[in-house]
């Protein structure tokens, strides 16, 4: 029989754990994640395994926590624009660039890894992209009763956007034959949008 594993009581120390994490996300972009240990993790932000194991009971929390430290930026950053306020194109360029920059070390295979091998991060992650697809709901509404926007079906536009950030911006066999970042392809998305919803 193998000994049970000691229930420990873990530090908390919000402002050195972030660093931490701060440090570690942009040297996951291209780890295999179902693969990566604590001793891995360890070694890349420079700790010791035990020290790790005080903040983290394991690597799916870290992860997790790390993931939030950048979806709770992003959810900050959103609640600061007041879509009522100033030209909507210009509001709607702004926030998707806000998006992109937010985002912009992140990797759409480490989007598929976490899809694929981390469905509780995974699902965290969608419940913040639903918050920009409300977001998107009242900047299209917005702009199309401004005569801003083209008037077409909000409700068509919003479904192209949720099937982008839910399906294609972590489909790596879909951009295997082109050298596109995550940042990048966000941009991109906006070109496109911005054309054809253009009055």
């Amino acid at each position: 029989m193998g000994r049970k594993p000691l229930q420990r009581a873990r530090k908390s120390d919000p402002e050195k754990t972030t660093a931490w994490l701060e440090l570690l996300l942009p040297k996951l972009q291209a780890a295999d994640l179902k693969a990566l240990t604590m001793d891995d993790i360890a070694q890349l932000i420079g700790k010791s395994k035990s020290t790790v194991y005080e903040y983290f009971p394991s690597k799916e929390i870290l992860l997790l926590e790390g993931v939030r430290i950048r979806l709770n930026t992003l959810t900050a950053l959103r609640a600061m624009i007041d879509f009522k306020e100033g030209d909507i194109k210009t509001l709607y360029v702004n926030y998707i660039t806000l998006i992109a920059n937010v985002v912009a070390d992140v990797s759409i295979s480490f989007l598929e890894a976490i899809e694929n091998d981390f469905p509780v991060i995974w699902t965290e992650i969608l419940a913040n992209m639903q918050g920009i697809i409300d977001d998107l709901t009242q900047l299209y509404e917005i702009g199309i009763e401004r005569q801003d926007f083209k008037k077409v079906s909000v409700a068509l536009l919003i479904e192209i956007d949720r099937f982008f950030v839910t399906k294609l911006i972590n489909d790596t066999k879909l951009w295997s034959d082109e050298p596109i970042g995550l940042e990048q392809l966000i941009h991109e998305y906006l070109e496109v949008r911005l054309a054809g919803l253009a009055n």
